[in-house]
C-alpha cells in the first residue's frame, strides 16, 4: 500500500514539473523573440537617424556654401563699386534708365560666369536688392520662364538684412520651393558705420541635384512641400493625391506608397517608419524643413524631405528568423521534457542497485573486521618482538608468514633500505618467502631459493618503488617473472626511506584499501628496521673508535721518534696510513704545473721511487685537487671515475687521497691506493684519519722547507759578511765572567787575527790583541753597556798578529737572555784609515791658524758657561785697544760696543744659533772704535760643543773688518733702490729675479700684484716654481729632460734655457697664493757681472689671461660662426672699401658660386672679386657701395658673375657698410647668393607679361583711340549723360595703359634692355615739369603741391626716366595724402652730389613694412578691400631707374607722420661760365 502511495506520487510530482518547465520554456521563447524584434527596430531607428543626420549635414552646408558665395561677392572691389555706383545713380538720376541699365547690364555681365559656376554647384537664384527704398537690381535663377518673386516684405532673410545691416543666412520658400539662401550687406564705403545701399543674396535647393545623386542605388529622395507653405501660384508638380507639391529632383515614384504612408501634415522632429505595401516592405525617414525666424514649437513647416530604401529582404529575413526561434524553443521544451523522463527512469533502477551494493557492504564489513582483527593480533607480535631486541631478526620470518596468510598472498617480503656510494638505495631482505603446495597436498610449504630467484626476476618493481618512493599497485603482470600481482610499500622513519614490504600473487590483486589496511603494519615495521638499524650503527661507532685510538698511538708514536729524518717519518706515517686503511700503496707527493713528483712512498713491494715523476693528468691526484676535502672511492670500477687514465693503465680500484697545504697553497697529495676494491666502504674514522696525517704531514713538509730557507739565508749571509769590510759578530757574555762569540764572520781574522771557531771556545783571545793603553777603556765601556743595556759604541786599538797596529771602531745592541746571559750584536770595522786622515786634518788646522794670522782676521773662542773669550791679537787692533786695556774680555767687551741700531738683529741671530733654529752664526753690525769712529764687522761663529741635553757650552768664530765692502754696498744698494723704485713702478709686469740657486732675491709690485704675495714672504725664501703650474712644470722638464738626454727637474726647467747662455719666452700658468690660476707670458733672461760671469736670473711676466680668454671666446665664437656660415646657401663676406673690393674673409660656398676657392680672392691673393664681375655691372656695383650712407648703411643689388668654366652665374648680394665712431667707411659686410635659377623664372615670368601686355597694349590703344574720337565729336554730339561715362572709361583706359607700362618697363629693366638717352641738362626745368604734369592728379585727391627750397645743378640724366621717378613720388604722395594735405618736392646739394625729395603728410608707411618698400607688387595694403589702387611696380621701377642713371634712392617715413622719398643723383661740376650765355652749359672740365 505505501509502495502504491509512493509511486503515485511521484507520478505527481513529475506531471507538475513538466508542465512547469514547459511554461517556462514558453516565458524564455517570447522574451527572446521580443529582444530580437526589439534589435530589428532599432537597427531601422539607427539607419533612419544616419540618414536623417546627413541630411542635416547637407543642409547645413548648402546654408555655408551659400553664405559663402554672397560673401565672396559681396567683399569684390569692383561688384561692390559697381554696384554703388548704380545706387549713386538711382539715388542722384532717378530718370537716367540708360546709365543705370547699362550698369545693370554690365553687373549681369560681370555676375555671368560666378553665376555659372554656382548653377554647376546646385545654385537656384542670385539676386542683388538695392536698399531704401528695397528694389530687385538684378535676378538669376536656373528656371528662365517670368515669374513674379514675393514681395521683399514676404522675405524675412532680407528683410532682417535689410534693417540690422548684417549678414543673414537660413531657409526660405517661394514658387520653385524651398531653399537655403544667404543674404550679405553692402555699404555705401568700406568705413565702419556707412549706410547701407544693397544686399546680395545666394539660394540653394534644399534637394540638389547632386545630393539626390549622391544616395545610395537602393535609397530614393523627394522634396513634399505642403502647398499652404507657398505664398504664390508655384511652378512645382503636384503629388498623385494633391495634398502635397514635388519638390525639383525629387524621385516621382514617391507616388505610388504616398498615400498608404499617412504622412501628418504637420511635423516638426524627424521621424521614421516601415511601411508594407503588398509584397515589399519600405523604410521612410522624414525631415521637416523650418522657417529660420520662428521657434520650432509654432514655426510653419516649409516642407519636408522624404527619403525610403525597399527592405523586403532585410524583414523578410527578419520575420523567419523570428520563426526559427520560436521553433528552437519549442524543439529545446520537448527535448527537455524526453531527457526529465529518462532521468526518472535511471533514478528507480539507480536506487534498485545501492539496495543490492547496500547488502553486500554489510557482509563486506564483517570480513574487514575479522582481518583488523587478524591485523592487531599481528602489529602486537611485532611489538613483542621489539621490546625484545634481541629477537627482532628472529621474529621477522615468523611476522611475514602472518602477513602472507592474513593477506591471501603467496609471495612477500621485508627488507632494509641500504644506500651504495653513489646514494643510490639498494634493498637488503630481512625475511622472504614464496608459498608452494606441499607434495602431499598438506598445505602450503615456503620456498626461500625460489623466493629469492623471484625477487631477482622483478627488480625493476622493486627500483619502482624504491626510486618514487610511493604504494606500487600491478594488476596483470607479466607471467614469465613469477608475479601474477604486486603491491610494494616503503617504509619510513623520520620521512626517510629505510624499508619495504612487497607482497605477491594475491588472487584478485590488489586495492588501495588493502594498501590503507596494512599502513597501521608497516608503521610498525618502520620502529623494527630502525631498531635493527640503531643496533648496527653503535657496533659500528665501537669499531671505528677502536681503529681510531690504534692510529692515533702509532702517529704519536713516529711524531715522538727521535734520530729519524723527514723522509723516514713519512715513510713510517705511510706504512702506518696502508695498515689502517687495509690499502697496498701510500704516497706523498708534490705537484707543480702538470708534473707529479713522488716525495715519500711505501709499499710491502715494489714501491715507486721519491723523486720518480708522472703526468699529473693520468694519476687519481687529478681528481683529488678538484676536491677541498678527502676523495674516497671503494671500486673505481664501480664509479663514475672508472674511464680515468690512471685506471685504465694501473687498475687501481680503492683509492683516498686529500690535498696538501703549506701556507695555505697547495703542495701536493697524500694518497693510498689498491689494486683490489674494498669489501667494507671508507667511513668518517678514515676520512678524519687522512685529515689528520694531511695536517701532520703539511706541517712536517713546512718545517722542512723553513729550515732549508735558513740554511739558505745563513749560507747568504755568510757569502755577504766575506765582503764586508769588518766582522759581524755575537759576543756573548756569562754573569761568572766568561766570554765567547757564538757567531762571528769570516773578517774576525783581518781585526783580531783569529778563525771564527776560536772566537766561538773564548773570548779572552780577543781581548789579548786590545792595545794595552785602551784595554781598560774597552773593559769599562763593555761593562756600562750591560748594565744599563745600552749600544755600545767603542774606538780603540788593536794589536794584529799579521798588520801590527790598527785602528777599530765597534757598535753593538746587548739583549738579555732568559739565563741571564747578555749577548751584544754588532759589528766592528777597521778605522785604521779614518784616523790616520783625522791626524793630517789636525795638521791642516795648525795650518789654518797660520793663514788667519797672516789674513788679518779676528779669531775668537766663547766660554759660554764661564763667559770667558779668548780671541787673537787681530782682534783687539780691530777696535783700536791693545790686550791689556780690554782684560777680562767677556760678551760684554764686544756687545756693548754694538751700535744700538745693530744690536737687535745682533741678539736675534746670536739666539737664532744658540737655540739651534740656524746652523751657523752670522751677522753685520757696527762697532766703535776707540777713536769714535764706527767700522763694519762681519760676525761669523758657530757652536763647537754642546752637552747631552743640546745646551750650547763652547762657541768660536770670527771677526772680518768690512767697512770698505759696505760703503760699496751702500753705494749699490741706492743703485737697487732706484732700480726697485722703477721696476716697482711697472705694476702690470711682474718682475723677478734669481740668484744662480734660483733662489729669489727680487719680488716687484707687479709680482706681489700678480701672484698675491707680498715681497717678504719669497725673497730669500721661495724659488720661482712654486708660482707654477706643476703638471705644466712637469710637461716642459720631460720634454727638455728628452731634449738634452739628462735629468731636468725642479726651478732647473725655468732657468736652463737661459743659464745656456738664451733668452727664453713661453706662455705659463701662474698659480695665485689664493689657488687661483692665471695666464702669463714670462721672458726669462740671465744676468751677468762685469766678466760675464752668471749672477742671476730675471724673469718679466705679463699678464694675459683676459687677452687668452677673449681669443678663446673669439675663437669659440669663430667657430660657431664657421659652421654657420659653412650651412648658409651662399657666401658671407667682409670687403674693403676699395675699388677691388678686396676681400679680408670669404666663406667657403663662392667656389660653388664663381668657380674659384675662397683663397683666391682673400687679399686678391690670386684675383680681385670686381675682376669676377661682368664688366656691364661692374659700374653700378660700385656706385651701390658708395652710395651707402651712414644713415642707411644696407644695400642690396643684383649682378652678373662671369663663372671659372665660362658661363655667367646671376647672383643677389645683400650688404651693410660699417662705420668708424669718426662716421670713417671701415669695411663692407654682406653675403652673396646665387639666383640665376629665380632670375631665369622671373625672365620667364616677364616675358610672360611682355606678352600679355603687348597682345593687350593693341587692342586697348585702339579703344583709347574710339574713345578720344567719340569724346571729341567725331561721331556726332554726345549727349551730356553719357560724356561722365565716356571720361571715366578713357580714364581707366589710361590707367590700365599706365599698368602695362609699368610691367613692360620692368621687363626691360630685368632683361636690361631699357635705353637710357643720358643728357647733360639742368634740374630744375625737370622738377617744375613733374609738378606740372601731376597737378591734376593731385586734384583728384583734393591736396595741393608745392616748392620747398630748390637748389639748382647741372646732372647727366634722361628726362624721361627721371620724371617717371618724380611722376611715382608725387603720385603716390597724392595718394596716400588726407585732403587737403600738402606736398612739397625739393631738391639740395650735398657734396658732389644733389638730393631730391618728396614729402607728404599722409598716414606713414609701417615700420614692419620697409623692407619690402622697393619690392616688385608690394603694398602696404595689399587686401580686396584696399581703398588705394596701384600696381605695386612704381617703386621697384622707380629704385632700378635711379640705380642705372648711378645714383641712390631712400625714403624716411613715420606712421602717421607721413613720408620722405628722395633719390640722390651725381652733380657734374663745369668750368666758370659765361654771364652773356646763361642757358648755354659750358664745356666740362677735365
Amino acid at each position: 500500500m505505501a509502495k502504491t502511495q509512493h509511486t503515485q506520487t511521484g507520478r505527481l510530482v513529475l506531471l507538475v514539473g513538466g508542465v512547469a518547465l514547459g511554461l517556462f520554456f514558453l516565458f524564455l521563447a517570447v522574451s527572446a523573440w521580443q529582444q530580437r524584434e526589439q534589435q530589428w527596430q532599432s537597427q531601422q531607428a539607427n539607419e533612419a537617424a544616419i540618414i536623417q543626420l546627413s541630411i542635416a549635414q547637407s543642409q547645413l552646408a548648402l546654408r555655408n556654401q551659400a553664405l559663402m558665395a554672397a560673401r565672396t561677392l559681396a567683399e569684390d572691389p569692383d561688384t561692390r563699386r559697381l554696384i554703388r555706383r548704380i545706387k549713386t545713380l538711382t539715388v542722384s538720376q532717378p530718370d537716367n534708365r540708360t546709365d543705370i541699365l547699362r550698369l545693370r547690364a554690365q553687373l549681369r555681365r560681370d555676375l555671368n560666369g560666378v553665376w555659372s559656376i554656382l548653377q554647376r554647384g546646385g545654385a537656384q537664384m542670385l539676386e542683388v536688392h538695392l536698399a531704401e527704398p528695397t528694389q530687385s537690381l538684378l535676378r538669376m535663377q536656373q528656371v528662365t520662364d517670368p515669374m513674379r518673386i514675393p514681395p521683399s516684405h514676404a522675405r524675412s532673410l532680407l528683410l532682417r538684412a535689410m534693417v540690422s545691416g548684417q549678414e543673414q543666412s537660413g531657409m526660405e520658400t517661394g514658387p520653385l520651393g524651398v531653399r537655403q539662401s544667404a543674404v550679405v550687406p553692402i555699404s555705401a564705403n568700406d568705413t565702419g558705420g556707412s549706410p547701407l545701399v544693397a544686399t546680395i543674396e545666394v539660394g540653394f535647393h534644399v534637394l540638389p541635384e547632386r545630393m539626390a545623386e549622391s544616395l545610395a542605388a537602393d535609397f530614393h529622395a523627394a522634396l513634399l512641400i505642403p502647398p499652404s507653405a507657398l505664398i504664390d501660384q508655384s511652378q512645382l508638380i503636384p503629388s498623385k493625391n494633391g495634398r502635397w507639391l514635388l519638390g525639383r529632383h525629387s524621385n516621382l515614384s514617391i507616388n505610388e506608397w504616398l498615400d498608404a504612408a499617412e504622412l501628418p501634415s504637420t511635423l516638426y522632429q524627424p521621424t521614421h517608419q516601415q511601411l508594407r505595401l503588398g509584397e515589399q516592405d519600405y523604410l521612410i525617414t522624414s525631415v521637416p524643413l523650418l522657417e529660420t525666424d520662428a521657434p520650432i514649437s509654432d514655426a510653419p513647416t516649409a516642407g519636408r524631405i522624404i527619403t525610403w530604401r525597399n527592405i523586403s529582404a532585410a524583414a523578410t529575413a527578419h520575420h523567419q528568423e523570428q520563426s526559427r526561434l520560436l521553433l528552437n524553443w519549442l524543439l529545446a521544451c520537448l527535448a527537455t521534457i524526453l531527457m526529465l523522463s529518462a532521468l526518472a527512469l535511471a533514478f528507480r533502477t539507480t536506487t534498485r542497485r545501492q539496495a543490492a551494493r547496500h547488502q553486500k557492504a554489510i557482509l563486506a564489513e564483517s570480513e574487514q573486521r575479522e582481518r583488523s582483527r587478524q591485523l592487531l593480533s599481528i602489529i602486537s607480535s611485532a611489538q613483542s618482538s621489539y621490546i625484545q631486541r634481541d629477537q627482532i631478526e628472529q621474529g621477522f620470518a615468523h611476522l611475514l608468514e602472518q602477513i602472507l596468510q592474513l593477506t591471501d598472498s603467496r609471495f612477500g617480503t621485508v627488507a632494509q633500505v641500504h644506500y651504495n656510494e653513489d646514494a643510490q638505495p639498494q634493498l637488503l631482505p630481512y625475511a622472504i618467502s614464496l608459498l608452494g603446495e606441499r607434495t602431499d597436498g598438506s598445505g602450503p610449504q615456503a620456498d626461500s631459493a625460489s623466493a629469492v630467484r623471484l625477487l631477482t626476476d622483478n627488480a625493476t618493481l622493486f627500483d619502482t618503488v624504491l626510486s618514487s618512493t610511493e604504494r606500487v599497485i600491478e594488476h596483470d603482470h607479466t607471467a614469465e617473472h613469477g608475479l601474477a600481482s604486486f603491491l610494494g610499500m616503503p617504509i619510513f622513519y623520520n620521512e626517510r626511506l629505510i624499508g619495504v614490504l612487497a607482497l605477491g600473487n594475491r588472487v584478485g590483486g590488489y586495492t588501495t584499501e588493502m594498501a590503507d589496511f596494512l599502513a597501521p603494519l608497516v608503521a610498525t615495521l618502520s620502529e623494527l628496521i630502525n631498531a635493527l638499524r640503531q643496533n648496527l650503527d653503535k657496533q659500528q661507532i665501537k669499531l671505528r673508535l677502536e681503529r681510531q685510538s690504534h692510529a692515533l698511538r702509532s702517529l704519536n708514536e713516529i711524531s715522538a721518534a727521535t734520530g729519524i729524518n723527514l723522509e723516514e717519518r713519512l715513510t713510517r706515517t705511510l706504512q702506518l696510513g696502508c695498515e689502517h686503511l687495509q690499502l697496498d700503496l701510500g704516497l706523498v707527493s708534490s705537484i707543480e704545473g702538470e708534473s707529479y713528483r713522488v716525495v715519500a712512498s711505501y709499499a710491502e713491494t715494489a714501491a715507486p721511487p721519491a723523486g720518480i715523476r708522472f703526468d699529473f693528468q693520468q694519476t687519481y691526484c687529478s681528481l683529488t685537487y678538484q676536491h677541498n676535502d678527502v676523495l674516497a672511492i671503494d671500486s673505481m670500477g664501480n664509479s663514475r671515475f672508472n674511464g680515468h687514465p690512471c685506471y685504465q693503465s694501473f687498475a687501481l680500484e680503492a683509492y683516498i687521497g686529500i690535498p696538501l697545504l703549506i701556507n695555505g697553497k697547495r703542495f701536493g697529495t697524500l694518497n693510498f691506493s689498491s689494486a683490489k676494491r674494498r669489501t667494507v666502504p671508507f667511513d668518517e674514522v678514515d676520512l678524519e684519519f687522512m685529515r689528520l696525517c694531511a695536517r701532520w704531514i703539511s706541517s712536517l713538509l713546512e718545517q722542512d722547507r723553513v729550515e732549508q730557507q735558513r740554511e739558505q739565508l745563513l749560507e747568504r749571509f755568510n757569502k755577504l759578511t766575506i765582503h764586508l769590510p769588518g766582522m759581524a759578530y755575537q759576543y756573548q757574555l756569562s754573569p761568572d765572567g766568561h766570554a765567547v762569540f757564538p757567531y762571528s764572520s769570516a773578517g774576525i781574522a783581518d781585526i783580531y787575527g783569529v778563525t771564527p771557531e776560536q772566537a766561538a771556545q773564548s773570548g779572552e783571545l780577543t781581548l789579548s790583541r786590545v792595545h794595552a793603553d785602551d784595554l781598560e777603556s774597552v773593559t769599562e765601556s763593555i761593562t756600562a753597556s750591560a748594565l744599563r743595556l745600552e749600544t755600545w759604541h767603542a774606538e780603540y786599538r788593536v794589536q794584529h798578529p799579521q798588520k801590527g797596529e790598527l785602528w777599530v771602531a765597534g757598535v753593538a745592541s746587548p739583549e738579555q737572555l732568559d739565563n741571564g746571559d747578555i749577548v751584544w750584536h754588532g759589528f766592528i770595522a777597521d778605522i785604521t784609515d779614518r784616523k790616520r786622515i783625522q791626524l793630517a786634518l789636525a795638521s791642516e788646522q795648525q795650518r789654518l791658524e797660520r793663514i788667519i794670522d797672516a789674513t788679518g782676521v779676528a779669531t775668537w773662542e766663547w766660554d759660554l758657561d764661564t763667559d770667558e773669550v779668548i780671541t787673537n791679537s787681530r782682534w783687539e787692533q780691530m777696535i783700536g785697544y791693545p790686550t791689556e786695556a780690554l782684560a777680562p774680555i767677556t760678551s760684554a767687551t764686544w756687545i756693548e760696543r754694538i751700535h744700538p741700531d745693530d744690536r737687535a738683529h745682533f741678539d736675534k741671530q746670536l739666539t737664532d744659533h744658540l737655540t739651534g733654529k740656524s746652523d751657523f752664526y752670522s751677522s753685520n753690525c757696527r762697532i766703535q772704535h776707540r777713536d769714535g769712529h764706527w767700522i763694519w764687522v762681519q760676525n761669523r761663529g758657530q757652536v763647537v760643543t754642546r752637552d747631552a741635553d743640546g745646551t750650547p757650552k763652547r762657541m768660536s768664530g770670527i771677526h772680518s773688518d768690512i767697512s770698505g765692502e759696505m760703503q760699496q754696498q751702500e753705494e749699490i744698494r741706492e743703485a737697487r733702490l732706484f732700480l726697485d723704485a722703477l721696476i716697482d713702478a711697472s705694476t702690470s709686469v711682474a718682475v723677478i729675479a734669481t740668484d744662480p740657486q734660483g733662489s729669489i732675491t727680487l719680488f716687484n709690485s707687479g709680482a706681489e700684484k700678480l701672484l698675491g704675495y707680498t715681497a717678504g714672504e719669497v725673497i730669500g725664501k721661495l724659488s720661482p716654481n712654486v708660482f707654477h703650474l706643476q703638471s705644466e712644470a712637469l710637461r716642459h722638464g720631460e720634454a727638455l729632460s728628452e731634449e738634452v738626454d739628462r735629468p731636468i727637474e725642479g726651478v732647473e726647467v725655468l732657468l736652463y734655457r737661459a743659464r745656456m747662455g738664451g733668452s727664453e719666452t713661453l706662455p705659463w700658468t701662474y698659480v695665485r697664493k689664493d689657488g687661483e690660476h692665471r695666464l702669463v707670458n714670462l721672458t726669462v733672461t740671465r744676468i751677468a757681472d762685469g766678466e760675464g760671469e752668471l749672477i742671476g736670473f730675471l724673469g718679466m711676466a705679463t699678464d694675459i689671461t683676459e687677452l687668452i680668454q677673449t681669443t678663446r671666446a673669439l675663437q669659440k665664437s669663430e667657430s660657431r660662426f664657421r659652421g654657420m656660415v659653412s650651412n648658409l646657401p651662399g657666401a658671407v663676406y667682409r670687403c674693403q672699401a676699395d675699388e677691388l673690393w678686396t676681400m679680408s674673409y670669404l666663406s667657403n660656398e663662392v667656389e660653388r658660386i664663381t668657380g674659384y676657392p675662397a683663397s683666391d680672392f682673400i687679399n686678391n691673393q690670386r684675383r680681385s672679386y670686381i675682376s669676377v664681375i661682368h664688366p656691364d655691372d661692374r659700374q653700378t656695383t660700385l656706385v651701390t657701395g658708395e652710395n651707402a650712407s651712414l644713415n642707411d648703411a644696407s644695400f642690396e643689388l643684383t649682378y652678373r658673375i662671369l663663372h671659372a668654366e665660362g658661363h655667367v652665374v646671376q647672383v643677389r648680394e645683400k650688404g651693410r657698410a660699417e662705420y668708424d665712431n669718426d662716421g670713417k667707411l671701415m669695411w663692407f659686410d654682406g653675403f652673396i647668393w646665387d639666383v640665376t635659377e629665380q632670375m631665369r623664372v622671373e625672365q620667364l615670368k616677364s616675358q610672360f607679361v611682355s606678352t600679355v601686355s603687348h597682345e593687350l597694349r593693341t587692342p586697348l590703344t585702339a579703344i583709347s583711340g574710339a574713345l578720344k574720337l567719340v569724346n571729341g565729336g567725331a561721331l556726332g554730339a554726345v549727349p551730356e549723360s553719357m560724356q561722365h561715362l565716356l571720361g571715366i572709361a578713357e580714364q581707366n583706359t589710361q590707367t590700365l595703359n599706365v599698368l602695362i607700362n609699368d610691367l613692360l618697363d620692368m621687363d626691360k629693366l630685368a632683361a636690361g634692355k631699357m635705353h637710357f638717352e643720358m643728357r647733360l641738362q639742368p634740374l630744375l626745368p625737370l622738377l617744375h615739369k613733374a609738378l606740372q604734369l601731376n597737378q591734376s592728379y593731385a586734384d583728384q585727391y583734393q591736396v595741393s603741391q608745392s616748392c620747398a627750397e630748390l637748389d639748382d645743378a647741372w646732372v647727366q640724366v634722361d628726362a624721361l626716366r627721371l620724371g617717371q621717378v618724380l611722376s611715382n613720388f608725387l603720385s603716390n604722395a597724392a595718394k596716400f595724402s588726407k585732403t587737403g594735405g600738402d606736398i612739397q618736392l625739393s631738391s639740395k646739394t650735398t657734396g658732389d652730389q644733389v638730393c631730391i625729395s618728396v614729402t607728404d603728410q599722409g598716414m606713414g608707411i609701417p615700420a614692419d613694412f620697409h623692407g619690402r618698400i622697393f619690392q616688385k607688387f608690394s603694398q602696404v595694403d595689399s587686401s580686396n578691400t584696399r581703398q588705394r589702387g596701384g600696381s605695386g611696380l612704381g617703386l621697384a621701377i622707380s629704385q632700378q631707374l635711379i640705380l642705372h642713371m648711378g645714383g641712390s634712392i631712400g625714403f624716411e617715413s613715420e606712421p602717421g607722420a607721413g613720408s620722405r622719398f628722395w633719390c640722390c643723383l651725381p652733380i657734374r661740376k663745369f668750368a666758370r661760365q659765361s654771364p652773356q650765355s646763361p642757358l648755354t652749359p659750358p664745356q666740362e672740365t677735365a
